[in-house]
């Protein structure tokens, strides 16, 4: 285990970096003051799960690596660098290895937080609860959950499903396998070249979905204050409706396969695509809804 003591100010003009030992006194205004722990996991867990206050995670698998490793940096704002080194040295981190299951549970000192670096040869599920942060998860396989308060989420290449709930922040998905269920009350929501069901709801934001082309999974996806704009490919197969309570709505068919198309007085649109049975529903309380079928790719190919 190494650690080290830092402290970061900035000056009008100037930007001083100062190592520990030159001044334990205090200052007339606050400094960044960080603490570094390196943790080594010997034992690669099956699972890993994450409960912290005021924690930044970003999780990252790397199959070349025969161990997994954490680099916890404790951090924090104060007017004095002997104080805040002694609420630093005194927040830790102690990981706990149960029966393949890896659980981080920093103690943080008041005023505290800590961003988590932690990179694992393979992780099968990923469980994270975080008050204020960010979290990213990068190459997981299996389940990702994340619960937030006020941060942000993004995962990138899941072979999994990926579930995320937050109060107040944004949510990016790129290139997940499996099936999708992510919710924020105030934050957009962005997924890339999803392949599986995706059930994807924000009450203030916006919400942006791009299924591969050659998929066709089934979207339920709802934003009550904000548009919604949804890219499919020429694979896209089934029945969706397409609804604005104060709003306009958008249908590009570049193939040309929509095969019925029933409009009601509010401009609402219900479409028949091919022959498929899903039953999807892109609806916004305030806001567009813009639906397009792009000529991509025909049905199987790899670049789809």
């Amino acid at each position: 285990m190494r650690t080290s003591i830092a402290c970061l100010f900035l000056l009008p003009g100037l930007l001083l970096f100062l190592l520990q030992g030159c001044d334990s006194g205090a200052w007339d205004a606050k400094q960044l003051v960080s603490n570094l722990q390196n943790i080594s996991i010997d034992e690669p867990p099956s699972s890993i799960r994450i409960k912290s206050s005021n924690a930044s995670v970003n999780l990252r698998v790397d199959r070349a690596v025969p161990a997994g490793s954490i680099e916890a940096e404790y951090w924090m704002e104060h007017d004095s660098i002997a104080e805040a080194s002694d609420l630093l040295r005194a927040s830790t981190l102690t990981p706990d290895m149960r029966d393949g299951r890896l659980y981080l549970e920093p103690l943080l000192q008041e005023g505290v937080s800590v961003h988590l670096e932690i990179i694992l040869p393979d992780i099968q599920g990923v469980f994270i609860e975080v008050e204020n942060g960010s979290v990213e998860v990068s190459g997981a396989t299996g389940e990702t959950d994340v619960v937030i308060a006020n941060g942000s989420v993004k995962v990138l290449g899941q072979e999994g499903t990926v579930t995320a709930r937050l109060q107040n922040g944004s949510i990016t998905v790129a290139d997940a396998t499996d099936a999708l269920e992510l919710h924020t009350e105030n934050g957009t929501i962005t997924i890339e070249h999803a392949v599986s069901d995706i059930r994807a709801r924000t009450a203030n934001g916006s919400i942006t979905v791009d299924v591969q082309a050659d998929m066709s999974p089934s979207l339920q996806v709802f934003a009550t204050n904000g548009s919604i704009e949804c890219q499919v490919g020429p694979a896209f197969t089934g029945e969706i409706d397409l609804v604005c309570d104060n709003g306009s709505v958008q249908v590009t068919d570049q193939p040309g396969i929509v095969t019925a198309e029933v409009v009601d007085d509010e401009g609402n649109r219900h479409l028949v695509i091919g022959a498929g049975y899903n039953k999807s529903t892109l609806w916004s309380g305030n806001g567009s809804v813009q639906f397009t079928i792009t000529s991509g790719p025909p049905p199987g190919d790899p670049d789809g």
